[in-house]
């Protein structure tokens, strides 16, 4: 059951204390969450960030000091906001950086993150990771982010097919500039939320993390390696701690609805 897993184990992942996580690391994560039961796929602290999919956390207690501060851009969305509603839960300060991209309602977004919105450390930023005069404004916070977690991305294979360039700018450019950010605010962690399609028509299964041969088929998957290996490269050159989730199917309450998939109650 969700709610039977160690607290412990998920601060120690977003804080970067735990020995599973070290710098550059790329993890599989399958989270497939029905009710509340789960199956996660690898270790456990690769699947901990995400077990807020109950959704059961009681967001408006009183303030308790804060582990941390957590900037977690694309907050508002299916599992940006299960991961703000845990952090709050665990005590961290959240920043939510969000355009509130059209992909799909912007009513739905804010449903999604209407609880936090009441909590005394939770702070919204609306605004383009593109943007320089919107990331200047999380310049400087009072204070100093402990683990930025970068879930914000033009989502979909087929929709990049049409748009390549617009894919390209958010999830390339748009990582870049976060990642340069991060440096200049001195961010201990950063977290990058990748993607299984990186491996295209691999025929050699099952996949692995430690495999560097891929076979993107679209330019979001395309976008999404490409977001790694500049990951890897700050890792590599700057000493940051980089860890890579790639996700594969995940789904649960608050999912976007598209053609193959059925909402879950």
């Amino acid at each position: 059951r969700l709610d039977a897993i160690d607290e412990g184990v998920f601060e120690a992942f977003v804080a970067g204390d735990g020995d599973e996580v070290a710098a550059g690391e790329v993890f599989h994560v399958a989270v497939l969450a029905v009710e509340e039961r789960a199956v996660f796929g690898g270790m456990t602290t690769q699947a901990d960030i995400f077990t807020a999919m109950q959704g059961n956390a009681e967001l408006n207690g009183p303030a308790r000091p804060s582990p941390g501060h957590a900037l977690v851009t694309g907050g508002a969305g299916f599992i940006g906001s299960h991961v703000v509603e845990k952090l709050l839960a665990s005590g961290w300060r959240v920043t939510v950086l969000d355009n509130f991209d059209p992909f799909y309602s912007e009513s739905i977004k804010r449903s999604n993150i209407a609880q936090a919105t009441g909590h005394p450390l939770f702070t919204l930023i609306e605004g383009n990771i593109l943007d320089p005069a919107v990331l200047a404004r999380v310049e400087d916070p009072p204070h100093p982010i402990d683990t930025l977690i970068h879930l914000a991305a033009k989502a979909g294979v087929r929709p990049s097919i049409a748009d390549p360039l617009g894919y390209h700018l958010v999830n390339v450019t748009g990582t870049l500039m976060l990642l340069e950010a991060a440096v200049r605010w001195k961010v201990p962690h950063f977290i990058l939320a990748g993607s299984s399609s990186i491996y295209g028509e691999d025929p050699d299964v099952p996949w692995r993390e430690d495999v560097p041969r891929h076979s993107p088929i679209s330019p979001y998957a395309a976008t999404k390696l490409m977001a790694e290996s500049y990951g890897r490269l700050f890792s590599r050159l700057l000493g940051m701690k980089v860890t890579t989730l790639r996700f594969f199917t995940v789904f649960g309450p608050r999912q976007r609805r598209c053609g193959r998939c059925r909402e879950l109650r």
